[in-house]
């Protein structure tokens, strides 16, 4: 599917990301782990604060992820259009950068 496979390739991306240690997904089904180093994959101590944090600033900025811990799980509806896709990602992008100050 054309559009899952974008959602996908999208995910990947914020490895390029500090803090994105691994990106996890099939279909339409993605989840982001956050880590304090990425040579080591360390996890935030404690575990979940950043992803309570990062929530918060999606949130800020339009978007409701569910931190599950300190990993983004996004499960949009399947009739998501890659534009949509796209708005999705560069939010979530931008709120990762924006919590940067706070990790």
């Amino acid at each position: 599917n054309n559009i899952s496979e974008y959602f996908q390739e999208r995910a990947q991306r914020l490895l390029d990301l500090d803090y994105v240690g691994e990106v996890r997904g099939v279909g339409l089904i993605c989840g982001i782990e956050m880590v304090s180093d990425k040579n080591t994959k360390s996890l935030f101590e404690p575990i979940g604060s950043a992803g309570k944090i990062i929530a918060k600033i999606c949130q800020n900025n339009g978007l409701i992820v569910r931190a599950i811990g300190d990993v983004i799980a996004l499960c949009p509806p399947l009739i998501i259009s890659l534009e949509e896709i796209d708005e999705l990602f560069d939010i979530l992008e931008k709120s990762i950068k924006e919590s940067f100050e706070y990790l």
